[in-house]
């Protein structure tokens, strides 16, 4: 679960749900009411992770990392499914332009880090895969993303 404050003063909340041992649908608290925004049907507890920065939610569900725009109220799947690892621990970071950088693990397991992976997502909403040297992450790590100057972003991981 991750929540905030927004400037105006509003409660958001992420979260995932536990319905009958299966339904761990990502649910989005704003407004007073609650949206399901991933639909993901597992008999496991997943142990995911998800992070808001600006207009932005990162988070995983089905194996596969989205950002969901909390400007238009769209999400998107950042990169495509591989089937032998899984997108996960997602961090995100805005700039002044509106431009979102995406990092994660893929891996085969909740504790390996596994390979660093990234995604822009432009303005206009569409993704640009980012060629990422082979780096990975230490096991129980994960990748962190932070804007700052211009065009700049750190990551680290």
């Amino acid at each position: 679960m991750t929540s905030r404050y927004t400037a105006g003063g509003d409660l958001q909340v992420a979260y995932r749900t536990a319905i009958e041992n299966t339904g761990r649908h990502m649910q989005l608290f704003m407004n007073g009411k609650t949206d399901q925004i991933g639909e993901w049907f597992i008999d496991a507890c997943p142990v995911s992770t998800n992070q808001f920065n600006g207009q932005s939610l990162v988070f995983e569900t089905e194996g596969r990392v989205y950002l969901h725009r909390m400007d238009n109220y769209t999400s998107v799947a950042l990169a495509p499914d591989v089937e032998s690892k899984r997108q996960k621990h997602p961090s995100v970071a805005e700039n002044d332009t509106g431009i979102r950088l995406i990092v994660w693990g893929d891996a085969p397991g909740y504790v390996a880090g596994g390979l660093l992976n990234a995604a822009a997502v432009l303005p206009d909403g569409s993704v640009a895969a980012i060629n990422v040297p082979e780096v990975s992450i230490q096991d129980y790590g994960a990748a962190a993303v932070e804007w700052l100057t211009a065009d700049q972003f750190l990551v680290l991981y």
